[in-house]
């Protein structure tokens, strides 16, 4: 693509061409979106919201702003996960990678106990 997607001061987001031409709004993709990956044909791009537990990869029409479901992700061991931090996901949407953050427990120090 011959585009970039930016978050706004707002928390909107823009689709601004890297050429020449003016930014335009991106319909359906709101201010806790986390845009990863363009599709194939450019017409669409693959994104999540973060701290969602399953974690859900969306696919955006950019032109309608219809937003669809597109993989769920659940850990396997979902122990002490407390969200998804973040997606890696190829164009085509087959392959993706993710990274979540597991707090398992807390450790005290405590003085003077008896």
């Amino acid at each position: 693509s011959r585009h970039v997607v930016v978050q706004n001061e707002d928390l909107s987001w823009s689709l601004v061409p890297l050429l020449e031409g003016d930014p335009q709004p991106v319909p359906g993709l709101e201010p806790d979106d986390r845009p990863t990956t363009w599709s194939q044909d450019g017409k669409a791009l693959f994104g999540f919201r973060r701290g969602e537990l399953p974690g859900r990869i969306f696919r955006l029409d950019l032109e309608s702003g219809a937003r669809e479901v597109h993989r769920e992700l659940k850990p396997r061991d979902a122990s002490g996960v407390v969200e998804i931090v973040s997606i890696q996901l190829t164009p085509d949407g087959r392959s993706y990678a993710y990274s979540q953050h597991r707090i398992l427990s807390d450790l005290f120090l405590v003085d003077g106990l008896r």
